[in-house]
């Protein structure tokens, strides 16, 4: 309800400043002008968002995460970051099942299904999981 009354964005501060822990900072940020996006779009990227910050409490063991918005002419880009141990993604998505990565095969399926791209990279310290979407 929150994110179809206040909105996609409002919703990730929301969320960011709720993942917040004794031994975790989340930062959040936004840059350029927040647009709207269909609803179906708004509800994946945020659970794509939600899915990334859980594993970052789960499984990264990190002191600092970002979530930082940032909307240009044509597309809106959101990345999570955090400065924690790091894993070693599958070099294709169908090896994502066999490895037991199934949250980020339901983060790539989402992002799949509206149209959107996702990258994750994670070599040494930390994880990047960054989603971009076209804008209407």
């Amino acid at each position: 309800i929150y994110l179809e009354e206040a909105g996609l964005v409002a919703a990730l501060e929301t969320l960011a400043r709720d993942t917040n822990r004794s031994t975790l900072k989340v930062k959040f940020e936004v840059a350029g002008e927040p647009q709207r996006l269909l609803p179906e779009t708004e509800l994946a990227l945020y659970r794509i968002v939600q899915a990334a910050l859980t594993n970052v409490v789960a499984h990264a063991q990190a002191s600092n995460a970002s979530v930082r918005v940032a909307f240009s002419e044509r597309e809106l880009e959101i990345c999570v970051q955090d400065d924690g141990v790091g894993f070693e993604p599958p070099e294709r998505v169908s090896d994502l099942v066999q490895k037991g990565h199934y949250g980020l095969m339901g983060m790539q399926e989402r992002a799949r299904r509206v149209g959107a791209h996702l990258i994750i990279h994670s070599v040494g310290k930390g994880t990047l999981v960054k989603v971009r979407s076209p804008l209407r």
